[in-house]
């Protein structure tokens, strides 16, 4: 049988756009002398659209009798590497995630630290001017809440 190459298009698995081709079903039945069909794909552009698509085919094959036979399976319960690339992923982002937080903590503790550290003498000055405590704690976290929102601000609008 002659075919004429109406377009291209990648799966973005090699392996599988070696082996696969759409063409029509009389096309693929008369190539394999066979008049059966094991397997219908439908393919959406979205996949927010599976589970009325997944509707619209069943509301179609149970009105045929013809049809009754087949059974529906949505793209996610074949879709087996999609799972495990999706669990990996979720544990990859996880440990960033963890990482990252740590480091930021330890940026935050260095800092306030260091903060307090080299103000000893107006911690000391201020606890003999009758400051209590708590209102020193208090400046130190005001101060620190100050800071962070100047940095996250100048963090999220620097160009670059």
């Amino acid at each position: 049988m002659d075919f004429e190459v109406v377009g291209l298009y990648s799966t973005g698995v090699p392996e599988l756009d070696k082996r696969q081709i759409h063409i029509r079903l009389s096309s693929a039945q008369s190539l394999l002398a066979s008049t059966k069909v094991s397997a219908v794909s439908v393919y959406l552009d979205n996949t927010r659209l599976t589970a009325p698509a997944m509707q619209a085919v069943s509301n179609t094959l149970n009105n045929n009798a013809e049809f009754s036979g087949l059974q529906l399976t949505p793209w996610y319960e074949r879709a087996f590497f999609y799972h495990k690339v999706r669990g990996l992923y979720n544990s990859i982002f996880g440990v960033l995630g963890i990482v990252l937080s740590l480091v930021v903590f330890v940026a935050l503790f260095n800092t306030m630290s260091m903060t307090v550290s080299e103000r000893t003498r107006e911690i000391g000055a201020l606890s003999a001017m009758g400051s209590y405590p708590r209102e020193i704690i208090a400046m130190f976290v005001r101060e620190s809440i100050v800071i962070g929102l100047v940095g996250s601000v100048l963090g999220a609008y620097s160009p670059g």
